[in-house]
């Protein structure tokens, strides 16, 4: 059974893809959704200006789509999700942080495609 900050942290991934009016809640979304439930946890992964940056590299990428009534998880956002229901598996955010760091897609963003609004975010 998925914790209440399990639960939480979809709800947040749901209403980021919604006001981004995209199709699908996917990685990105649980990402923003694990930032906007657990910062403290988050901020002790990585630094306030990394934080920053990837929420904007984030929002950035996220596509305007067509309004949808029902916002379904992606297949990878499903996959991690399904593991909550694994309480053994995912029980805490800290427990989502760790399956969104096996997901390539967000272990490359968080190496590498954002290093670019890193650097503009030193110069202001």
């Amino acid at each position: 059974m998925k914790s209440e900050k399990v639960r939480r942290v979809e709800m947040f991934a749901r209403y980021e893809a919604s006001q981004h009016r995209n199709t699908e809640v996917n990685v990105k979304h649980l990402l923003l959704g694990l930032i906007r439930e657990d910062m403290g946890f988050v901020s002790q992964q990585l630094s306030k200006t990394e934080i920053a940056c990837l929420k904007r590299y984030l929002y950035n990428y996220l596509d305007e789509l067509p309004d949808q009534n029902i916002i379904p998880l992606s297949s990878d956002a499903a996959t991690i999700m399904r593991q909550a229901d694994d309480s053994s598996r995912i029980s805490s955010t800290e427990d989502i942080w760790k399956a969104l760091m096996e997901n390539k897609e967000i272990s490359d963003i968080l190496q590498s495609d954002y290093s670019e609004i890193k650097e503009d975010e030193t110069e202001i």
